[in-house]
């Protein structure tokens, strides 16, 4: 099983049934390409400060040293595992990657002291796909960006979290949060051609930290606390089915 760990607190309010109860289709979402950052596009300046007064300077340094110790030794272990060191580089706050289209490198620049800040961490090279798939966060809509290392397209979907792939590794589904305000949410993809593609986003309706794991390659189990506090857990099942995915959750009572 893997931990959820939402960086967000939300309060939501939900009701539940001890039965499994259908709750319709998780949405499936057209993937488009966006407009790729390159090195040439960055601010020519390194500071990854802007316009903040000294005092603020300061908090912001003291976020970014702790942001530093806490997700770049995980970033730089994820590199060397996905074999892609010599394509994909860490610079301070500057993360580049090199694809075979012949263009320039794409460079992502985590940005502190604005609103909202940007924040990018590697987190996965598809290597059947040939993608690159970079978490973008800081703010209040993570994103995942899929980079083809064949063509140089980018593509944005959802989610926050590195992928967890499917038994037979066809798919993979990623957690975060899609928006302040909203809840939790599990998106499933699967690359299919060029593109990546998004088969279903689901909001769980949670923010403490959920269990997920695949229970084969077309059911996916979300165990999460439930409303009370007595260890009563909330069982969300996302079932492939008819080329869709459907939800149900049931409570289980300790």
């Amino acid at each position: 099983m893997i931990l959820i760990r939402s960086i967000f607190f939300l309060a939501i309010a939900a009701s539940f049934v001890a039965v499994p109860v259908p709750v319709g289709m998780a949405q499936s979402v057209e993937l488009k390409p966006i407009d790729r950052i390159d090195a040439s596009d960055l601010p020519y300046s390194r500071s990854p400060y802007y316009g903040p007064s000294p005092e603020q300077v300061k908090d912001f340094a003291a976020l970014r040293e702790e942001y530093r110790k806490s997700q770049w030794a995980d970033e730089a272990g994820r590199i060397a595992r996905y074999g892609q060191s010599q394509n994909v580089i860490r610079d301070d706050d500057y993360l580049y990657i090199n694809d075979a289209s012949g263009g320039r490198a794409f460079a992502f620049r985590n940005i502190w002291g604005v609103d909202p800040a940007a924040l990018y961490a590697y987190l996965a090279y598809d290597d059947l796909a040939h993608f690159h798939i970079v978490g973008e966060g800081g703010h209040d809509m993570p994103r995942l960006l899929f980079i083809s290392a064949r063509t140089g397209l980018v593509y944005q979907g959802f989610g926050a979290g590195e992928p967890i792939y499917s038994p037979d590794r066809r798919r993979f589904l990623s957690v975060g949060i899609e928006g302040m305000g909203h809840p939790a949410s599990v998106a499933v993809y699967r690359f299919e051609g060029n593109k990546p593609v998004a088969e279903g986003i689901y909001d769980i309706g949670h923010t403490a930290p959920c269990f997920v794991e695949w229970l084969g390659s077309t059911e996916v189990k979300v165990l999460c606390p439930g409303p009370s506090p007595e260890g009563d857990k909330v069982d969300y099942r996302l079932t492939y089915l008819d080329d869709k995915w459907h939800s149900a959750r049931q409570l289980v009572v300790k």
